[in-house]
């Protein structure tokens, strides 16, 4: 009886070790905070978290691998500043995001959980919700080239540019 409890015991832990390596590793969280200036590659394997504004710059190419999450924290309250984790994709610089639908992209704000077969919890588990959550992060920007025509009387003009709203 001792020999058979002994294999039934092993043969659960062996169980356990065999089902903790079939789960998916937990992705990890890696923190942006500076300009991305040369081109580089985010993996699906990876989240990560935008602490502020990032600008991709100097002709560089953002790759975002279908299944990749980016998350944007809020604005740091710091009076006079307006820094909310963004993705900005200046003149010149590219972004090379194709996602899929069985492992799309996902840009959203730093507590949002309803992502993969996670099905949320408030207010994240419905669209409906989920309208509720306003300025939360700044959002994915992409800066190019076209007429302003905000505030001109006599239509569009290609000399003038305008600041990004609320950055």
């Amino acid at each position: 009886m001792k020999g058979t409890l002994r294999k039934l015991r092993r043969l659960g832990l062996l169980g356990g070790i065999v089902l903790a390596a079939s789960l998916p590793a937990a992705a990890a969280s890696i923190p942006i905070t500076g300009n991305i200036t040369t081109s580089t590659t985010w993996t699906a394997d990876n989240e990560y978290l935008l602490e502020t504004v990032i600008y991709v710059t100097n002709g560089a190419t953002l790759t975002i691998e279908p299944g990749t999450v980016v998350r944007g924290w809020p604005d740091s309250m710091t009076p006079g500043t307006n820094d909310p984790g963004t993705l900005v994709i200046t003149r010149g610089s590219k972004i090379n995001a194709l996602g899929t639908g069985l492992k799309p992209i996902v840009f959203t704000n730093i507590d949002d959980d309803n992502i993969g077969s996670n099905p949320g919890s408030f207010p994240y588990d419905s669209p409906e919700d989920a309208l509720s959550v306003t300025g939360t992060w700044g959002g994915l920007i992409l800066l190019g080239r076209t007429y302003v025509a905000n505030n001109t009387t006599t239509g569009p003009n290609a000399s003038r540019e305008v600041q990004i709203e609320g950055l």
